[in-house]
């Protein structure tokens, strides 16, 4: 189609949360011109994998933080170290996925083997 000449050659700065196969994921879109990153967004919101593997952050690296910009809409997930996510809307959370069940076991299999870090030790994790 014919590029928007309000969003041609910009560039994002955003990551978008998608599920795929109970999969939940991140999309760094930072680095992608405006007509790939609405590619990304539409791809992350059908569940479908058209999105560059090097584009794809697990959502549990980015626990905590502000996740992404829907493309028409703000939509904001937070991931905690349980793999619970809740995705808001305007300051509302407008829904709240318990486990990532993925998620975590791929984060408990890394685990696996090595001394369980305390929670003390680790900055991101102390409570202010």
């Amino acid at each position: 189609g014919v590029a928007d000449p309000a969003t041609a050659g910009r560039r994002t700065e955003a990551l978008l949360c998608g599920c795929n196969d109970g999969r939940v994921f991140a999309v760094d879109i930072s680095g992608m011109a405006a007509a790939d990153a609405v590619a990304a967004n539409d791809a992350s919101l059908d569940g479908s994998t058209l999105v560059p593997s090097q584009f794809i952050r697990p959502l549990w690296r980015h626990r905590g933080c502000v996740l992404g910009m829907h493309v028409h809409e703000s939509l904001v997930a937070t991931c905690d170290e349980t793999g619970a996510v809740a995705i808001a809307a305007g300051g509302s959370v407008v829904a709240e996925l318990e486990h990532c069940p993925t998620v975590v076991q791929e984060e408990q299999e890394r685990a696996r083997g090595k001394p369980r870090k305390k929670a003390a030790d680790d900055p991101e994790e102390v409570k202010a």
